[in-house]
């Protein structure tokens, strides 16, 4: 009896009709996706079997825009891990683990965001999508999130060596400096905190007066501090005596390094050369008083005394006392010194 195989043809063709459906609906079963979306499966098929890495760049941003639109980052990170996988020495990849950090960001995962952070800075080389440089962009971003001082020292240095052009160098120099500060490493803090007083970028948002405070700790650093006192007591006592007795040659002895003369409204910026309250010879003949105690708006680290005589036009000088703050060196560090003097009524 002959052997008909019209029936098996069927079935084959059948069969392979079936394993095509299967095939196509691979992606939708593999990461649970809505089965209407068919085209999602094709679009992640052809990326994923792609040669041409321009192309397959245009297939996963295409994917990527609609697993956004769709709000399903969570399924679009699973499908990014395994495309990385398949392509770890694709091109754009940089851009591809920028979207998985975006996302370990957005649901408040700062330790996966930085690792991915990281994966980008130390394995990837820079990408510039539009205007936009990606390791700048993660660089920004990893600074928002790190909590630690040694990751935000590596940041800053980052940004200021590899795009000098592209920030604030001022406010990186400036930040970098206090890092390093905050961590112990006194020598480099100073280096970097001479390299901002040494920009033009020097205002500091939501930072008041860090040229002058920058300022004040780097000539300390750099002076032999001779002028300093145990105690406030003892400082506010040397003063009196000299004013006392017009001991000009003590009050100039006990000038800080960072000595100034100002209105209560200047600056430390507003001073154009030093000042020395030695200079002033020619109030030898004037009355000169001090209160017998300090202002009511002293408090534990600065003081204030109030002194008249000076002058007809200006007649209350305040000095102004400050207790040092260098943990550089403990047998300084909280000791008092005589900074300076503000002219007039305080504002």
């Amino acid at each position: 009896m002959p052997i008909t195989w019209k029936p098996y043809l069927f079935s084959l063709i059948f069969l392979l009709f079936l394993s095509c459906q299967a095939n196509r609906n691979e992606y939708i079963s593999l990461y649970n996706l809505n089965k209407d979306n068919r085209s999602m499966n094709i679009l992640l098929e052809e990326m994923f079997h792609t040669d041409d890495p321009d192309r397959r760049f245009a297939l996963c941003d295409q994917a990527i825009r609609e697993f956004q639109r769709q709000d399903q980052e969570d399924k679009l990170v699973l499908i990014l891990h395994d495309f990385l996988n398949a392509y770890p020495e694709d091109p754009y990849r940089a851009y591809y683990y920028s979207v998985v950090a975006e996302y370990y960001r957005t649901v408040d995962a700062p330790p996966l965001a930085i690792d991915y952070y990281k994966r980008i800075l130390y394995n990837t080389q820079d990408l510039i999508l539009g205007e936009t440089s990606i390791h700048l962009m993660i660089l920004k971003e990893w600074l928002t999130l790190s909590e630690s001082l040694d990751e935000r020292i590596t940041i800053y240095e980052m940004l200021i060596n590899n795009f000098p052009d592209q920030v604030n160098q001022g406010e990186c120099f400036y930040y970098l400096a206090k890092s390093y500060e905050e961590r112990g490493y006194f020598d480099e803090s100073i280096v970097y905190y001479e390299k901002y007083l040494n920009n033009p970028e020097k205002e500091i948002p939501g930072v008041v007066d860090a040229y002058e405070t920058v300022q004040a700790l780097v000539n300390f650093h750099k002076s032999d501090k001779s002028w300093t006192f145990d105690t406030l007591d003892e400082l506010v006592n040397a003063v009196k005596y000299a004013l006392s007795y017009k001991r000009f040659d003590l009050l100039e002895r006990y000038q800080s390094e960072n000595f100034f003369i100002l209105s209560w409204s200047q600056k430390m910026m507003d001073l154009d050369e030093d000042v020395s309250i030695g200079n002033l010879s020619s109030y030898r003949w004037t009355v000169i008083r001090y209160s017998p105690t300090l202002e009511s708006f002293s408090n534990e680290k600065e003081a204030y005394l109030k002194t008249t005589g000076w002058s007809y036009r200006v007649k209350p000088w305040y000095f102004y006392f400050k207790q040092i703050d260098y943990p550089q060196d403990p047998e300084i560090n909280g000791q008092w010194e005589w900074v300076g003097i503000y002219m007039g009524q305080p504002l």
